[in-house]
């Protein structure tokens, strides 16, 4: 069974503001609230004017003691993400986000990617990952990056910079099959840093 967790945090509590003090950090907890079992989690932290969201996606179900114990949640939530991944449909149109890890490699080196470089960093991906972006009108893609950003914290004594773009926009299923999988492993690099998940929701309409 994989399993979908939804934390809400309260910034001011003393909990969270050491918990979610670097990437690592939150990895950490995450990984010890499964039982250290080895599993490759998603998760990505949303950052709110109203709070905190934090998501994660394990085959694990996660102890909410020790989530509490080391983030200070004000609410805790989890589903069946297999449940609710079998209502994926080809032609369905959904509501996506996504934080990822936005780069591409020239002469061996991951160069960062922003705006409308990284939309197209994710249109490439698509079709592999059974999607693609909706078009408007215009013929442009229904997708916008609502923040920009390079995160910088201390791992093992060094310096870890990672660029992030965060997607908001909306995607039609072409392939059911590959789609979840890509739900439930994430895409891009960095995925142990919070990159690469991506939430859905349903949309009102359906390609036809």
């Amino acid at each position: 069974m994989t399993y979908f967790t939804q934390m809400q945090l309260d910034p001011v509590d003393r909990r969270t503001r050491r918990g979610v003090a670097s990437p690592e950090r939150i990895h950490a907890i995450l990984t010890t609230a499964i039982g250290s079992t080895g599993e490759r989690i998603l998760w990505r932290l949303d950052r709110m004017k109203t709070g905190m969201l934090l998501y994660m996606v394990s085959t694990t179900r996660p102890s909410r003691n020790i989530l509490d114990a080391e983030l200070g949640c004000r609410s805790f939530k989890i589903c069946d993400y297999d449940e609710y991944l079998a209502n994926i449909q080809r032609g369905t149109i959904w509501r996506f986000r996504l934080e990822a890890n936005t780069t591409h490699k020239v002469d061996d080196k991951n160069i960062p990617l922003y705006g409308s470089d990284a939309v197209k960093w994710l249109d490439k991906r698509s079709q592999a990952n059974g999607f693609h972006m909706t078009r408007n009108r215009l013929m442009d893609v229904e997708a916008v990056i609502v923040n920009d950003t390079t995160k910088v914290f201390q791992r093992k004594g060094r310096t870890v910079t990672l660029a992030s773009s965060v997607y908001d926009g909306f995607i039609s299923v072409d392939d059911p099959e590959k789609f979840t999988k890509m739900l439930k492993n994430g895409v891009g690099r960095a995925k142990g840093y919070g990159f690469g998940l991506m939430t859905v929701i349903p949309a009102q309409t359906s390609e036809q």
